[in-house]
């Protein structure tokens, strides 16, 4: 564990702070996802690398993929972000 990881939970336990973690759905993966981006207008932007639908393939570090929230509350499949 980092030293900065540990700070952070040692003023989580001191406040009484607790965070909800909710399951994206539709969007979770087995994948290398990372850097998510909320732009808003229900949209999320992340970046998935070595997946086989990426531009270059599986051996692709990373393309932009996009995934967004119904009225139900519930997040789509995600595709390529082509923005």
């Amino acid at each position: 564990m980092k030293a900065g990881n540990t700070m952070l939970l040692a003023f989580c336990i001191s406040t009484g702070f607790t965070q909800q973690l909710k399951s994206l759905s539709g969007a979770n993966s087995p994948n290398d996802d990372t850097n998510p981006v909320w732009i808003g207008n229900n949209t999320l932007l992340f970046t998935r690398a070595f997946h086989p639908q990426n531009l270059g393939g599986k051996s692709d570090p990373g393309d932009i993929w996009m995934t967004q929230k119904n009225q139900n509350g519930e997040w789509g499949k995600p595709c390529i972000g082509l923005i």
